[in-house]
């Protein structure tokens, strides 16, 4: 149970985390129950458009990641290191028909009491990811084509609204990967979405 003076430290935090770096905090036990969330975790879990609160834990939009989901916290909270590895998660936001990129950390809080914490970073705006992509060494075309891919689009989707072939948007994504050094595009995404928040 936390005191007063530690609940305010708390809300202290969470308030930091919502005002400056515009992300939604979940904080859950290791069955995917809420404990506490900022008001952007709450404003996350009402909109229902990515995660929602249910009685039985934290779900996503469709039950395959709901599974993933609870199967991935449940591997941070048994994780054997110390506040153990940060793992990330790609989910669907129904929205934005966009995947958002959802960070998952344990947190022990002593010997009995073992959290994981979620973090979803505001989704930036696009001309920050392309201005941030250029400053990383992209071309022009190449920027373009990293704020689609940050926004979860396949290359079919990207050619579309790049008004370029499917080819096109592959070569320019492997390019990407490239020059940025990342191994997929949930790291790249991540990477991109961290650094523009």
């Amino acid at each position: 149970m936390l005191t007063d003076a530690g609940k305010f430290v708390d809300d202290a935090l969470l308030w930091i985390i919502t005002d400056k770096i515009a992300s939604a905090v979940l904080v859950l036990d290791q069955h995917c129950r809420l404990v506490r969330a900022n008001t952007a975790g709450y404003e996350l879990l009402k909109s229902q458009d990515i995660l929602r609160s249910q009685g039985d834990g934290i779900s996503c939009a469709n039950s395959g990641e709901t599974a993933q989901f609870r199967k991935t916290v449940r591997e941070c909270a048994d994780s054997s290191a110390p506040n153990g590895l940060e793992k990330i998660l790609m989910l669907e936001n129904k929205a934005t028909q966009s995947l958002s990129l959802l960070s998952l950390r344990k947190f022990e809080c002593g010997p009995a009491a073992t959290m994981v914490i979620a973090m979803l970073p505001a989704p930036p705006d696009s001309k920050r990811i392309m201005m941030l992509a250029r400053e990383m060494g992209l071309t022009k075309a190449e920027a373009r084509i990293a704020s689609l891919m940050q926004m979860g689009l396949s290359n079919r989707e990207m050619a579309v609204k790049a008004k370029l072939t499917e080819q096109t948007c592959s070569t320019y994504s492997k390019r990407v990967l490239s020059k940025l050094n990342v191994n997929c595009r949930a790291e790249m995404a991540q990477r991109l979405t961290w650094q523009a928040g």
